[in-house]
């Protein structure tokens, strides 16, 4: 397998594909004289990202995708909810790009930072990852609500349950470190499909993704509540036929999803009454004390 890596710089990503078996991974390194200086004192980030099966390649972004062979994988981890000349959110020429650089059964995984985002920007861009992939999914990291996880598939399909089980076996302390212990944990993150980044992004036209946010100079905002009403069931995109007793469980996950997201939309509002409210009701749901983790572990480590 190929995977292709942007805009890596911890090297935990490539440590985690390096967990995952795959054989070639090929990174971006725009910066070569900073990596070395910070594998020089990091030396987790050496071991990974100076590994036998790891190219480290110092072109443009889209001169790499051009130029290396097709992935089954390509991540992409922006750092800014827009573009700049180095970093930052792809434009639909860019994710059009993306999508023509997977294989058959290709995925493309886009890390977005939604907390200085517009409404319309995340708008805009849920339609393009929708037109742009014949499927494609968005997910919330189980660290937090200040990004979003875009995932487009070159092809439609479902995906099996053993595959996650697998990779859960095989992701080990990486992803038990972002509170991943199981296959449910990490299926429990699936927020809409492409029918749902549709829906999202007829909200209004994509802003350009050169242009800074209207919303950067304002109070931020939670953007991930505007999936409530868009959260996708089960089977869905998963194929269950190995465990078909997980679909309740599931099922029950995806409530506790709404739930949350419901919490957070009180709390961006400043209606502290349905937050607490909210906040009992996730308690008794199934993985809602791990959902909510995350959001108040900052506020105690700020008291500490």
């Amino acid at each position: 397998d190929h995977a292709v890596v942007l805009g890596e710089t911890r090297g935990l990503t490539v440590a985690g594909l390096n967990r995952q078996g795959v054989a070639q991974i090929t990174v971006a390194v725009p910066d070569p004289d900073s990596l070395r200086a910070r594998a020089a004192l990091d030396p987790a980030l050496a071991e990974a990202m100076l590994s036998p099966n790891v190219q480290l390649h110092h072109q443009p972004t889209e001169l790499l995708l051009r130029e290396a062979p097709k992935a089954e994988l390509i991540i992409e981890l922006s750092r800014l909810p827009w573009r700049d000349a180095a970093q930052g959110l792809p434009s639909d020429r860019q994710l059009r790009l993306r999508r023509s650089r997977l294989s058959d059964d290709g995925v493309y995984a886009l890390v977005v930072p939604i907390t200085w985002m517009d409404e319309a920007s995340l708008a805009g861009l849920a339609l393009a990852f929708a037109e742009t992939f014949p499927q494609a999914m968005a997910f919330m990291p189980s660290t937090g609500a200040d990004h979003l996880v875009l995932v487009g598939f070159a092809s439609r399909r479902l995906t099996p349950w053993p595959r996650l089980v697998q990779a859960v076996a095989l992701g080990g302390d990486e992803l038990a470190a972002v509170q991943v212990r199981s296959a449910v944990e990490l299926a429990d993150r699936a927020l809409t499909d492409s029918e749902g980044l549709r829906a999202l992004g007829q909200r209004g036209a994509r802003p350009s993704p050169y242009a800074l946010p209207a919303g950067l100079n304002r109070r931020p905002r939670m953007l991930l509540p505007l999936f409530v009403g868009r959260i996708i069931t089960p089977e869905t995109w998963l194929d269950l036929s190995a465990e078909p007793q997980r679909k309740d469980e599931l099922a029950a996950r995806a409530e506790g999803t709404r739930r949350l997201l419901e919490l957070l939309d009180d709390a961006s509002r400043g209606d502290m009454e349905d937050v607490f409210e909210q906040s009992r009701a996730l308690l008794d749901a199934p993985g809602g004390a791990r959902a909510l983790d995350p959001l108040v572990a900052p506020m105690l480590a700020r008291a500490r």
